[in-house]
């Protein structure tokens, strides 16, 4: 199964034929809007089997129509965006925009659920990064981290690359869609058995200021 993260920058519905080239089974897509508002028959039949959540713009998750996925219900707490749903009935795709408060938003929200934790894929926009740990006291990237680990979840990137949380080499994100303006924002943790890759091609920056993720899971969950 093949699972793809694009935050699009919004105008999900101009650019969804751009991730066509994945052939991929599931997208996470932050900054898109309700797709219930477009009447465009190609985009209506996209985005057929879908769930969303926001307000003007917000998080959605697109899926073949072969690819079932049931919402779960876990509480917000008011937390900006999570969308938690099974996939085929096998594991947990936990869907990420951390589009406000960032990494004080994710961190509480990964302890009220950390009994759920559990062959889980979290995959998203983090909006977040170890090397800005000093701006946000208690509740740091490398807090989210030492969480995870905790509960036997790790960084894919990290886990393939041997790289330090702070020091990715490969950038996720360019700020105001500037090559000299390279960070690594974007995440996939998981307990499961996933190999992961990240467009580089600059391309992609005339759509958005961040690059997609593909997630491949390499054996079927249990």
């Amino acid at each position: 199964m093949r699972i793809v993260s694009w935050n699009c920058g919004d105008g999900f519905q101009k650019k969804y034929h751009l991730l066509e080239r994945f052939n991929a089974d599931v997208f996470v897509i932050q900054e898109c809007r309700n797709p219930k508002k477009y009447n465009d028959s190609a985009f209506r039949k996209f985005s057929e089997n879908h769930l969303w959540i926001g307000e003007n713009r917000g998080l959605g998750v697109f899926a073949k129509a072969k690819t079932q996925i049931a919402s779960e219900v876990w509480g917000d707490f008011g937390l900006d965006y999570f969308l938690p749903c099974r996939i085929d009935n096998s594991f947990t795709l936990l869907a990420v925009w951390a589009c406000n408060n960032y990494v004080e938003d994710i961190f509480p929200f990964m302890k009220f659920h950390k009994s759920k934790l559990s062959n889980i894929l979290i995959l998203g926009d983090f909006n977040s990064n170890s090397c800005w740990d000093y701006k946000h006291g208690r509740r740091t990237h490398s807090g989210l981290v030492s969480e995870f680990k905790n509960c036997g979840i790790e960084s894919i990137y990290h886990k393939q690359t041997g790289e330090n949380f702070g020091q990715e080499k490969t950038p996720t994100f360019f700020m105001y869609r500037k090559q000299e303006k390279p960070y690594h924002i974007d995440y996939a943790f998981s307990d499961l058995s996933c190999r992961l890759t990240i467009e580089q091609n600059v391309e992609w920056l005339n759509y958005s200021d961040h690059v997609p993720l593909i997630v491949d899971l390499i054996e079927k969950p249990s």
